[in-house]
């Protein structure tokens, strides 16, 4: 009956061609229903969908622009740059906070100095920084081109980033060493998202062209491409700059604006009309209006996918993250910051690109992001990808894994510190791997979970649903070692069992349970003291070391896990809270009691044998803990 299925595949698709053609599916960019090239239409589709978003997410207001063959095809601000006020976005004049899309303005500036043969893609970073050095693994320096592709190992923290004042932040490419931290692995390995990589490239253009980034940036890209209303100067509360909310007992609450040291990686300041001139000299060759920022072959390069660890890298392109979307190869960048969410997308091969920007904070975002949204409203209806109707038609795997079994395993973001206290956020980035019989991988995950992998060839998975591309990459020995997901901020590196977030939750309620237990010694101790005055205080300070790792575990997801869910930069930006560093001696405290006890009980030998391995174990319990809390940075020192 083989001939059977084949014929029914073949009506399948040949209905659902025929479907298209009529009108049910979105047409083509090239189709007579939805072609872009009338902003009227463009506009009666797009408005109606962003206003309905701002009402049901409750943002306050939004700009969004599109550039077309060189030129503005659609431009409209929506809503309030200020509540208060009530002033309207002016897609000309209004500036947002555009975070981490200031990344692809400091990424096309020292392209720039790579084209005059000022700096080398391929050298040791340290020879052009003048005030800071990184440092490196023997032998392996790390590269501009690591800092472009994300890929140079360097910690990356948020600790100390922020500042109250904007007299008080460290100027773009001015840090200093404090905020320099060892690398975590081998430069050119894993794409690992990276603040201070992009902050050094700032530090680098200062260094190399002996000016203060802000003002090469000012001659060098903003004057050319007539950004009028752009700069990576701190701000300061104007009539310009929109001000940025979060819903809070459900009304929107004006936010105060975010200071950080540096800000080469995050602290530009424009306007929709402002960027798309910036996206158009990237589609078209480095070139605006007759002014030239970047020759065409640079702007190819800094567009063309990149090789990392031997395989080509999703995250792609020099500062742009890539992603395949409805057969087309776009390159874009998010920027989200507490006041702001934002995200610039290119399609180059269309000549096409698209900025929004919006004055709200994502984390209160109902459902998935409204840059997401928007991005696949205008892919879906403008440029559909047939290829889907087709695959309706295939099975589920086309490819069969050899080995399945050598993808099985725990995996971990790398985003996060490996030097300060973030490091705990890594637990709640894991998923594990499984294989079922028909070689497709399943994830599963405490707090974190992908649709599953549909393997295309070796090493090679696509996402159900997302149809993203997954890339598997194996070690020295040929074992599978991490995996990236296309577009992905972040790799996922394979770890051992005694690394995984079961194995440590498990040991949390360990020490928990032992707390409860030991707690019981505080009331033993009043009772027998009040019986007999001369009574052993080992249950008093075994009850004490249980209430110190209680608190310690209150306080750490009080003041730490807590704020890590509800604020942008976390609760360590501005420095360690004074009740963090109170928390972090309690452990101290449990294995200096706990220590002391068993010792003492131990030199008592006419204490019962079980007595002696109550506190005795206790003990044990208290220097994992300790341990524990030491593994993780969470303890003083």
């Amino acid at each position: 009956m083989k001939w059977v299925k084949l014929l029914g595949r073949f009506f399948l698709v040949v209905s659902m061609i025929a479907i298209s053609i009529f009108g049910f599916f979105p047409q083509s960019a090239s189709g007579s229903a939805n072609r872009l090239d009338n902003p009227t239409k463009f506009s009666a589709f797009l408005d109606p969908f962003i206003e309905q978003k701002l009402r049901e997410k409750k943002i306050p207001g939004a700009g969004f622009v599109m550039v077309k063959d060189g030129k503005v095809f659609y431009a409209k601000g929506y809503g309030y740059a200020d509540l208060e006020k009530k002033k309207v976005v002016d897609v000309e004049k209004t500036q947002f906070r555009v975070a981490s899309i200031s990344k692809l303005v400091t990424t096309t500036a020292v392209m720039q100095l790579v084209e005059r043969g000022l700096v080398d893609l391929h050298t040791d970073i340290n020879q052009y920084l003048k005030k800071i050095q990184v440092p490196h693994f023997p032998n392996h320096p790390i590269t501009l081109h690591h800092l472009l592709t994300h890929t140079s190992g360097l910690d990356d923290s948020r600790v100390n980033i922020k500042v109250k004042e904007a007299t008080e932040a460290l100027p773009p490419g001015q840090i200093d060493q404090r905020f320099i931290h060892p690398p975590v692995r081998l430069p050119g390995q894993l794409v690992s998202y990276s603040n201070i990589g992009i902050e050094l490239i700032g530090n680098i253009i200062s260094d190399v062209t002996e000016k203060p980034f802000s003002q090469y940036v000012a001659e060098h890209l903003f004057t050319p491409l007539n950004m009028k209303h752009s700069s990576f100067n701190q701000p300061t509360i104007t009539d310009s700059l929109a001000r940025g909310y979060r819903v809070m007992e459900g009304k929107n609450v004006a936010q105060p604006i975010s200071y950080f040291h540096g800000g080469a990686f995050g602290s530009l300041r424009s306007t929709p009309l402002d960027l798309a001139s910036f996206m158009i000299a990237h589609l078209e060759g480095g070139q605006v209006a007759g002014k030239r920022i970047l020759q065409e072959k640079t702007i190819e390069q800094i567009h063309q996918q990149q090789v990392i660890s031997g395989q080509p890298s999703e995250d792609g392109a020099y500062g742009f993250f890539t992603e395949q979307k409805n057969g087309r190869r776009a390159i874009f960048h998010e920027g989200k910051i507490a006041e702001a969410t934002s995200i610039l997308y290119l399609i180059p091969e269309e000549k096409i690109g698209f900025f929004l920007v919006y004055n709200h904070n994502f984390l209160n975002e109902t459902g998935r992001p409204l840059i997401h949204e928007v991005k696949n409203a205008i892919m879906d209806r403008y440029f559909p990808n047939m290829e889907q109707v087709y695959a309706l038609a295939e099975p589920l795997a086309s490819f069969i894994l050899p080995d399945p079994k050598k993808y099985v395993g725990i995996y971990r973001s790398t985003l996060s510190s490996e030097h300060t206290m973030e490091k705990i956020a890594s637990l709640f980035f894991q998923v594990r791997l499984q294989a079922n019989e028909n070689g497709v991988l399943e994830s599963k995950g405490i707090f974190k979970q992908f649709p599953v992998f549909l393997p295309t060839q070796e090493n090679q998975f696509e996402m159900a649903r997302t149809k993203l591309n997954v890339t598997f990459q194996e070690n020295s020995k040929g074992e599978v070692s991490s995996f990236y997901i296309e577009g992905d901020t972040v790799s996922y590196e394979r770890i051992p069992w005694y690394l995984s977030d079961y194995f440590h939750f498990a040991l949390v309620l360990l020490f928990l349970v032992t707390a409860i237990i030991t707690l019981w010694g505080i009331p033993i101790y009043l009772w027998k003291r009040w019986r007999n005055p001369t009574a052993y205080r080992f249950s008093l300070y075994t009850g004490l070391s249980g209430l110190s790792q209680l608190l310690f575990f209150i306080g750490i997801y009080h003041y730490l896990l807590k704020p890590m869910q509800s604020e942008f930069w976390g609760p360590l930006s501005e420095g360690i809270p004074w009740e963090l560093f109170l928390i972090s001696l309690l452990p101290w405290l449990t294995l200096f009691l706990s220590t002391i006890t068993s010792w003492k009980v131990w030199k008592h030998s006419s204490l019962h044998i079980m007595v002696r391995s109550y506190y005795f174990s206790v003990m044990v319990v208290s220097a994992a803990f300790f341990l524990f809390t030491w593994y993780w940075n969470l303890v003083w020192l």
